[in-house]
């Protein structure tokens, strides 16, 4: 259900990126959301490919998520 809802967004919080479990950034991307996610996404190459191409934020607090929202 979740990623038809994607279509329909401009920014998506993807859970999961604080626990090294990061799930499925790609179908947000699909979409040209701007993603926000945990910083704990070493595991996934994709993750910081989309940081390095400014499609995505990673964030570690509540004032990381303040900054890139602004």
């Amino acid at each position: 259900m979740l990623s038809n809802l994607y279509q329909y967004g401009n920014i998506s919080f993807i859970g999961g990126g604080f626990t090294n479990r990061l799930h499925n950034i790609l179908e947000a991307a699909t979409f040209s959301n701007a993603l926000i996610y945990g910083n704990k996404h070493a595991k996934f190459p994709e993750g910081e490919q989309l940081i390095e191409a400014k499609g995505a934020f990673a964030i570690k607090d509540a004032n990381d998520f303040s900054n890139c929202t602004q």
